[in-house]
């Protein structure tokens, strides 16, 4: 595993916990606003319409926020979709490599064979 193959391990981490947190923040919220609401429900009519109102306004961000940890996820699965084309590239580099230095190899054994031939 190379040093930019641990950056993208991370990166792909923190994705996750992104969307984690943001899932469990919209839960929170939402649930909070709707004891809020129940609360105020039951004192006066007046404080039951602002806290109505609010609960809307947590809605929208709610789905906002929901939106947001989907778009991490998202982003979690491109770059584990980039981390298994690196891990592929370099078992392809391995394997160009180990070639490489057959071929190398095999060069050496011809040259050494046909210098023993001509003598």
């Amino acid at each position: 595993m190379t040093k930019s193959h641990g950056l993208l391990h991370v990166l792909i981490w923190q994705a996750q916990e992104a969307q984690s947190a943001m899932k469990a923040a919209a839960s929170a919220q939402k649930i909070l606003f709707n004891d809020i609401a129940a609360w105020a429900s039951t004192e006066n009519r007046a404080l039951s319409d602002v806290c109505s109102c609010a609960s809307e306004l947590t809605s929208l961000y709610t789905s906002a926020m929901t939106q947001l940890a989907y778009a991490f996820k998202a982003l979690k699965k491109e770059m584990t979709l980039i981390l298994e084309g690196e891990r592929r590239c370099d078992a392809v580099q391995k394997k160009l490599h180990d070639a490489e230095n057959k071929r190398i190899k095999l060069r050496r054994e011809v040259s050494r064979i046909t210098s023993k031939c001509m003598n």
